[in-house]
């Protein structure tokens, strides 16, 4: 969707079984299949490392920012903050879920307020002033 939708795609996952918090699933199965998604999306680049550790090796600017990794509050608290200047358009994740991912809400909300849309999936989108 944000390959066909954008000019450039960026995409930052670790792939580390040890950082992998989806109970069930496996890392480098998951790895597998984005790999097979995007192989012929010539404008989908794909970085293997930790959030974190690409924001200090990346300075570019992005149009729209998307943060899916951890779901505790200091895990997304920290992301935001690593690309907090990057962003020229839009900051937006997953799992917005106050019931079940109340660290995701709390560090999305003391950062931007409420986001400006919060879909039936979960994803949230703050428009950046």
């Amino acid at each position: 969707m944000f390959a066909s939708a954008f000019r450039r795609v960026t995409c930052i996952d670790a792939w580390d079984q040890a950082l992998f918090n989806v109970p069930g699933e496996s890392a480098a199965e998951a790895e597998a299949e984005f790999d097979r998604v995007t192989a012929a999306l010539a404008n989908v680049r794909k970085i293997k490392s930790t959030s974190l550790a690409a924001a200090g090796r990346y300075a570019d600017p992005v149009d729209v920012l998307y943060v899916d990794a951890g779901h505790d509050y200091e895990s997304v608290n920290a992301d935001l903050g690593a690309w907090a200047s990057r962003p020229q358009l839009f900051v937006c994740g997953h799992d917005y879920w106050p019931s079940r991912f109340p660290g995701v809400v709390r560090a999305v909300n003391e950062r931007f307020g409420k986001p400006d849309a919060v879909f039936c999936d979960t994803s949230f989108v703050v428009a950046v002033k």
